[in-house]
């Protein structure tokens, strides 16, 4: 006795299996989602990125941290430049 694999068991795992997302029409396991400003599936999707314009997903959560990080950093440094340069007008040069 043979199984054919067009035999539909209709088990929770062959229904988790051959999920199909509903846009664009391509298999989506438990950890994808259909992203609705991209249009297109991304692997454990985080969120959708307005400043980036892009999701945020498992291939772009690094380069997203570190563009977080990067920008926080930056605005640290300005910000103290800034606060120094505004004292130095105010009181004079040391």
């Amino acid at each position: 006795m043979s199984l054919s694999l067009n035999l539909r068991r209709n088990t929770a795992v062959d229904r988790v299996v051959e999920r199909k997302c509903f846009i664009c029409n391509s298999l989506q396991p438990p950890y994808v989602f259909h992203c609705h400003a991209c249009q297109a599936c991304v692997v454990y999707m985080d969120h959708h990125c307005p400043w980036v314009n892009n999701c945020v997903g498992y291939y772009t959560q690094k380069p997203f941290i570190l563009f977080c990080a990067y920008g926080t950093i930056t605005t640290v440094y300005a910000s103290a430049v800034m606060t120094r340069l505004y004292t130095a007008m105010l009181y004079g040069p040391d």
